[in-house]
């Protein structure tokens, strides 16, 4: 092994064999033998032959189990100090996992007949890892959520403003934690020592890198302008990779895109973020769809350097300390989100990203929109009593309304702005017929989207998608929360409008058409409270939300349940008094969360204005 990096294997060799005299770990240490792993290659596969085990120098490793679908799950990471493979050794079973590098790594390799010479000239050094191995194996494994520590800033185009945009999401970002920010420059004055020779330089730059990961709760890394070594080592240290590009610039895919992720490229196994930086925040952005299709990303953001709205929305992003906002369906009585949004906003607390469920799906695009307050009040008034688009009835063949007049209303009032044009992370969800599942709609034209999440079935003839039906998401997920938790993560407010147990009726079966005539038109009319035709298509798509908030982690997250069970499903003339209700209830509840995490308010919240007089 590298006489510079045996000094620090001796270190961590007692940590595993115990406390041995210097010559006895020195002559251990000459069993060991160096290995590069780059990024994205496997060490072990699971079923491979146990012959032997590796120690980690520098970089991280991490252990992967599939589950019965054959999906890939992180189970752990492991880091300089940390040992991988001697459960095998000791037992002679098969990996029982993947293990893959997701660092430029350093290890020390020690086979299985070096390990068993060392135990049998040492028997104390044999029985300290034995018992090292069946702690971690009694430990068991707990949920394990990687998180996002290193970030990487690759430029696409010549004359982006990478420096002020990495240095102002640094700033950021140092509201949750400690952060390093790091060019090729500081990194070679951190290196601090003339080039000697290429592996013990990277071995030691690696460990100065390991340290600043382990010391700093984020690392950004600034790229070069072209695909440099710092650049391509940028790409392989990160969690995610930020592209940076300027809107006004061609969506095709760039030469420094091409060197870095095309088929000779860099092996990357972070997740890619496309971020287009917007000139205005005055206007909605367009063209998005265009630059996701050129390229394989994981996520995108919209972003405005004008003031810091959207830098503090992407490092909440980044750290997991976004705040989302999940809006469920219950008819007329979703009205009560307006209010809710409301004391959101005046409470200061940040929405990050959105998404619902029929009339949550309609008044969270609004929220997508940067909408204020006022403006989703007043036109959810105008779009729902004045444009009364639930009224246009036709034979009942494929369902009572044309469903027309609801489209003309979504499209006058969202236009045909793209899911991806959004300045908020944005989804929907409906029911798909014809593959008898839930959709999720992150892309596409917006208002359609919304008309699918609230195509109450029977009342409004199904959306056609692509040759497949879609009808009201609330017919399978009424609160999409855990939609939210894998496209998201981080604290989440739920907004439940749906009732539970909505009619109870006084009767044992229903009267015919006739006899239900006669109780309310009759002399001695005696109605009898029953449902209508409408009423249980409605009902149908609004069941309770309280399965759905069982997803929601106590503590960090937050459920909304306003107190709307006295309004009807129908009831769109309550609107001022469903929303006073909802901003009423919400601003208690919130006061309680707050006290508790007052790290969720931020200074100045987009959107807030105070509802004019009504």
């Amino acid at each position: 092994m590298n006489g510079e990096i045996l000094p620090q294997a001796n270190t961590w060799l007692r940590r595993y064999f115990g406390e041995l005299p210097p010559a006895e770990l020195d002559e251990i240490a000459t069993h060991l033998r160096h290995e590069e792993i780059s990024s994205g290659n496997l060490l072990y596969r699971k079923g491979d032959v146990g012959d032997c085990m590796h120690f980690v120098l520098t970089g991280r490793l991490e252990v992967r189990l599939r589950d019965e679908s054959g999906q890939a799950h992180a189970v752990t990471h492991l880091s300089g100090g940390d040992s991988v493979g001697e459960l095998s050794v000791l037992t002679g079973n098969r990996r029982a996992a993947d293990v893959i590098a997701i660092r430029d790594s350093s290890v020390a390799r020690l086979s299985k007949q070096d390990f068993e010479e060392i135990t049998r000239d040492h028997p104390q050094a044999g029985l300290n890892i034995a018992r090292y191995a069946l702690n971690q194996l009694s430990s068991g494994t707990t949920r394990f959520v990687p998180r996002v520590a290193n970030i990487a800033v690759v430029p696409l185009h010549p004359g982006v403003p990478l420096a002020e945009f990495g240095r102002r999401l640094e700033l950021a970002l140092m509201r949750t934690g400690n952060t390093l920010y790091l060019d090729s420059q500081t990194a070679c004055r951190l290196l601090n020592r003339p080039r000697k020779n290429k592996e013990t330089d990277d071995f030691l730059l690696q460990s100065i890198l390991d340290q600043a990961e382990k010391t700093r709760r984020f690392v950004i890394y600034q790229a070069d302008a072209k695909a440099t070594d710092w650049t391509r080592k940028c790409v392989r240290q990160a969690d995610r990779v930020l592209l940076l590009a300027d809107d006004n610039s061609s969506p095709e895919i760039t030469p420094i895109e091409e060197a870095l992720f095309g088929d000779s490229g860099t092996a990357v196994l972070a997740e890619k973020e496309l971020i287009l930086l917007r000139s205005s925040r005055r206007t909605t952005p367009s063209g998005t769809a265009a630059w996701l299709a050129a390229r394989h990303i994981d996520r995108h953001s919209n972003i405005a350097l004008e003031g810091d709205d959207d830098i503090g929305r992407l490092a909440r992003l980044l750290s997991g300390h976004a705040v989302t906002l999940v809006l469920g369906g219950g008819g007329a009585r979703g009205f009560a989100h307006i209010g809710v949004i409301r004391a959101i906003r005046e409470a200061g607390i940040p929405i990050d990203a959105v998404g619902g469920t029929s009339i949550g799906a309609i008044i969270g695009a609004l929220v997508a929109l940067r909408w204020d307050d006022e403006h989703i009040l007043q036109s959810c008034k105008r779009a729902f009593i004045d444009d009364r688009p639930l009224d246009d009835f036709t034979v009942p063949l494929f369902a009572l309304l044309r469903g027309e007049k609801l489209g003309r209303t979504l499209r006058h009032y969202m236009g045909d702005v793209d899911i991806v044009d959004l300045w908020l992370p944005y989804f929907c969800i409906s029911t798909n017929l014809s593959q008898g599942r839930m959709e999720a709609h992150h892309s596409g034209t917006l208002w359609r989207a919304v008309k699918a999440s609230a195509t109450l079935p029977g009342i409004l003839p199904p959306v056609i998608k692509q040759g497949e039906l879609h009808v009201d998401g609330g017919v399978l997920d009424s609160l999409p929360v855990g939609v939210m938790k894998r496209f998201i993560g981080g604290n989440t407010i739920a907004v439940g409008a749906s009732v539970a147990q909505e009619f109870t009726v006084p009767v044992d079966s229903f009267p015919t058409t006739l006899q239900y005539l006669r109780s309310r038109l009759g002399r001695e009319a005696k109605h009898i409270n029953l449902p209508t035709l409408g009423e249980l298509l409605i009902q149908t798509t609004t069941l309770d939300s309280s399965r759905s908030a069982g997803e929601l982690q106590e503590g960090i997250d937050l459920y909304l349940k306003p107190p709307i069970q006295a309004f009807d499903l129908l009831d769109w003339k309550a609107i001022y008094k469903l929303v006073d209700i909802g901003y009423d209830y919400a601003r208690e509840q919130l006061s309680r969360w707050i006290s508790t995490n007052p790290s969720l308010q931020q200074r100045n919240t987009p959107g807030y204005r105070p509802f004019a007089k009504y």
